[in-house]
């Protein structure tokens, strides 16, 4: 491996270099004892189709994470173009977080327990299979157990900083 430094100066310039991808924009739920949690992943990918399997990752601070980590289970929720407004709500630091976030929202369960959204473009039910801790980060290898899709649906994208 070579040792090199980083010439990118920061976090800004980091997620402006992989602005250049293209991402389904995903809410990350689970089930706590107060209710619902989730919170807003731009890092969400498949690992493999046998087993199929799915990598979220997310700040090993949030209490979101930790609810995950409890529950065993989550639900990686891929928004539709409508669902702009609640991407906006998850990834709005300042707005109360917790099952409060779910206040209005239609939701309901898959095989694991864990809130799938109503008007997404897809649920993927996964039971935490793994999780590797690295840089104050959680990834959370998760086995899929259920999915739902609808593929009439506009998926609602993140590109070079912009969710469109």
């Amino acid at each position: 491996m070579l040792d090199m430094e980083s010439r990118l100066d920061g976090p800004g310039a980091f997620w402006k270099a992989i602005g250049v991808r293209s991402v389904g924009v995903a809410v990350v739920t689970t089930a706590s004892p107060e209710g619902p949690v989730g919170f807003l992943a731009l890092s969400v990918t498949h690992l493999c189709a046998t087993p199929p399997t799915m990598m979220v990752s997310l700040d090993a601070n949030t209490s979101a994470g930790a609810a995950l980590m409890e529950n065993g289970s989550f639900c990686i929720n891929y928004l539709s173009k409508p669902q702009k407004p609640l991407a906006l709500k998850f990834f709005d630091k300042a707005a109360p977080g917790g099952a409060a976030r779910f206040a209005g929202l239609s939701f309901h369960s898959l095989a694991t327990g864990a809130p799938a959204l109503d008007g997404v473009t897809g649920c993927l039910d996964c039971a935490v299979d793994e999780v590797v801790s690295r840089h104050g980060t959680h990834i959370v290898l998760g086995r899929l157990i259920e999915a739902e899709q609808d593929y009439d649906r506009a998926p609602l994208i993140s590109y070079a900083g912009r969710i469109e």
